[in-house]
């Protein structure tokens, strides 16, 4: 029985379990819900195995270059092999050997060996130590035609009058989810198709990656847009509907983009003329609307505007219904509209970027009261790799899409002339499933009722340093339903550390403003040196006009504190450059590796 609309138990496996996957599934009465699949491994070795490879790559790069790094702890590296599998999808696995040199191996991946076309491969690496331990992870690289994506959708609009303005919205942003800089040129073109012309024009992007383009109606029936953006394109179509048209009748929705408690408007035209109507709007197959509209001063009129303010149950998508009973006939008109979907409830923490390991985290979350909340934390690279061991927030819209109502029945003894439309087939896409082979720690599996809404939760840090952990979370509320919250990254270190801030990618030649960050984790001040190593010499220094190379000293850098320092460079090369940054003080060192793209 669930009372909180929540699951969990512990199952036993078996009583000899053998190493492989097992699959767990959900049944309510015969129908199954979910699955999920599970791996089960034999111990593990005691070294960490981490791999540095880009998640994209672009179809004109040379090669990707795969970073293999393994140590027992941060001063001890492993000797030994690592075996590289390559598993492109339309060509025979690759597998390659090579020698670990001080823990390290930097091996390319041409193109040309895995096939320049868009697809998915996976790299897979076995590292054996000198003692015959094993360990084995694996990454998917994603080939793409850019760095980027444009969202372009279709739309139709009304319009009332040859002046009136309206929006078009678009979006675009870097393939690792990032909105692109909105200072970056983005061209736009117009063309109707007539006479007129096409119009280009420069614009720019919100902090949310959208680009809002103001087009006119002038009378035009069909309008493409196209974006140009860093030498990738994509266009658009708007079918425009005029007011003055003989087909003018209808229930129109003006408001384009209608947000949750938002005024909607909506707007209703008949050829008949009539003093009310009745609208209704059924959201996710329940009606969740129902009024009786009267036309004010009770007069009869053939058009009249009014506003609904969009509820919960309204999104993504909702059906509007009106009616009115004209000489003993129904006249109806219905038109469907979507609304953004967000949650109800509200799920809140803040964690700190980097972090000792083997503390006590305290958490400070913030949500609704009542609400039963979960919480998950895990290694950072088993959520980048298998999303399925978290809940997604895009998939969770997707199945609220999916549910539509049969039919809407109206009970009435007026006349009414059914006209039946040929139902499209559906189509069902397929992808395919790929499964993980590897072992990562879970540190955090919590769950609990929030009594008050704000509760101060301990968490047990894992021991291992220089890794990435991830802490997500859920809450259900009886009152307002689902949420989840956005995953909060934290890295483990200890004594000092350094890293450096890289953006998605830069262009060759241009001056680029790096920020590197120092932190003291000991328990007196130090004063640090932090170098960029460039003995590849694909790149130079450059500060006002004098090239050299630098090494620049921190000011004491107090207990448990930071300081920021600023690198400029000017790639030289393009593909994917090397920056290694040294930071170095009297007790202690510390380096950090990271891939620079260039284009």
């Amino acid at each position: 029985v669930l009372n909180t609309g929540v699951y969990k138990g512990k199952l036993k496996l078996a009583e000899q379990v053998v190493a492989g996957e097992w699959s767990v599934q959900a049944f309510v009465g015969q129908q199954m819900l979910t699955e999920k699949i599970i791996e089960v491994k034999d111990y593990e070795p005691p070294f960490e195995l981490a791999l540095d490879i880009p998640s994209y790559v672009t179809l004109n790069e040379n090669a990707l270059v795969v970073g293999v790094r393994a140590r027992y702890n941060v001063n001890s590296p492993v000797s030994g092999s690592c075996v590289l599998y390559i598993i492109p999808e339309r060509k025979t696995a690759i597998r390659k050997t090579y020698q670990l040199e001080n823990g390290n191996k930097e091996i390319p991946i041409y193109l040309y060996e895995i096939g320049r076309i868009i697809q998915n491969v996976i790299v897979n690496v076995t590292v054996e130590d000198n003692v015959h331990n094993i360990r084995t992870l694996s990454k998917m690289v994603r080939v793409v035609a850019h760095l980027h994506v444009i969202s372009m959708p279709s739309m139709s609009y009304e319009c009332h009058e040859p002046n009136e303005v309206f929006l078009y919205r678009a979006l675009i942003y870097n393939y690792n989810g990032d909105p692109i800089d909105v200072d970056d040129n983005v061209f736009v073109t117009l063309n109707p198709g007539t006479n007129g012309g096409a119009e280009t024009f420069v614009s720019h992007v919100n902090d949310g990656g959208y680009i809002d383009v103001k087009i006119k109606c002038s009378n035009y029936r069909t309008i493409m847009v196209s974006i140009n953006y860093e030498g990738s394109q994509k266009s658009g179509k708007i079918e425009l509907k005029q007011r003055n048209d003989n087909n003018k009748e209808g229930i129109h929705v003006s408001t384009q983009f209608p947000t949750i408690d938002g005024p909607m408007e909506v707007h209703l035209a008949s050829r008949e003329p009539f003093p009310s109507f009745v609208c209704v709007i059924v959201g996710r197959g329940n009606i969740v609307y129902s009024n009786i509209i009267e036309v004010p001063n009770g007069g009869w009129s053939q058009t009249h505007t009014f506003f609904i303010t969009p509820t919960y149950e309204m999104m993504p998508e909702a059906h509007i219904f009106v009616y009115f009973i004209k000489r003993g006939n129904m006249v109806s008109y219905e038109t469907t509209f979507s609304v953004k979907s967000a949650f109800k409830n509200t799920l809140t923490f803040d964690t700190p970027e980097i972090i000792k390991p083997g503390i006590v985290l305290s958490l400070s979350i913030f949500t609704e009261p009542n609400s039963y909340v979960g919480l998950l934390g895990m290694d950072k690279d088993a959520l980048m790799l298998k999303t399925e061991n978290d809940l997604n927030t895009r998939q969770i819209f997707n199945d609220l899409s999916n549910v539509h109502s049969k039919t809407l029945v109206t009970l009435t003894n007026a006349n009414h002339y059914l006209v039946h439309q040929p139902k499209p087939k559906e189509k069902f896409l397929i992808s395919k499933h790929i499964t993980p082979r590897n072992y990562f720690e879970t540190f955090a599996f919590i769950d609990y009722v929030s009594t008050t809404g704000y509760d101060e939760v301990p968490i047990k840090l894992p021991t291992t340093f220089f890794k990435s952990w991830v802490i997500t979370g859920f809450a259900l509320s009886p009152k307002t339903g689902l949420t989840l919250t956005t995953s909060m990254a934290m890295k483990t270190v200890k004594n000092i550390y350094v890293d450096i801030d890289l953006p998605n990618f830069v262009k060759k030649g241009s001056t680029v403003i790096l920020e590197a960050e120092v932190r003291n984790y000991l328990q007196k001040r130090m004063r640090c040196a932090v170098s960029l190593e460039n003995k590849k010499n694909e790149f130079e220094f450059a500060t006002e006009n004098k090239f050299a190379r630098e090494i620049v000293y921190t000011d004491d850098i107090q207990p448990e504190k930071s300081q920021k320092i600023d690198f400029h460079i000017r790639p030289r090369v393009s593909g994917m450059i090397t920056l290694k940054v040294y930071a170095s003080c009297p007790l202690a060192s510390y380096v950090n590796i990271k891939k620079l793209r260039v284009i």
